[in-house]
């Protein structure tokens, strides 16, 4: 949990953006779901940077945004599992 917490905020600090605070919310929650999880849904900013570190590929995860896109995508998706 820590490694990924660190490495979210690595990153979003590379990116040279200001840190709110729902943004350290949400990278502690994904933080300690992420290793449990099938599938994950984030917003669009925290999805990239799972993918680019590729912590999706890593803890064998389906991410998904809250993208339009990515919505349907989750949506056909969820709709195989019930299948």
């Amino acid at each position: 949990m820590l490694r990924i917490k660190g490495q979210l905020q690595a990153y979003h600090f590379s990116l040279r953006a200001q840190m709110q605070p729902r943004d350290q919310y949400d990278i502690t929650r994904i933080s300690c779901v992420l290793p449990y999880a099938d599938i994950l849904v984030t917003d669009g900013e925290k999805a990239h940077a799972l993918r680019e570190l590729g912590l999706d590929k890593e803890f064998d995860v389906e991410i998904f945004s809250t993208k339009n896109h990515e919505r349907l995508a989750l949506a056909d998706r969820l709709k195989t599992l019930v299948a």
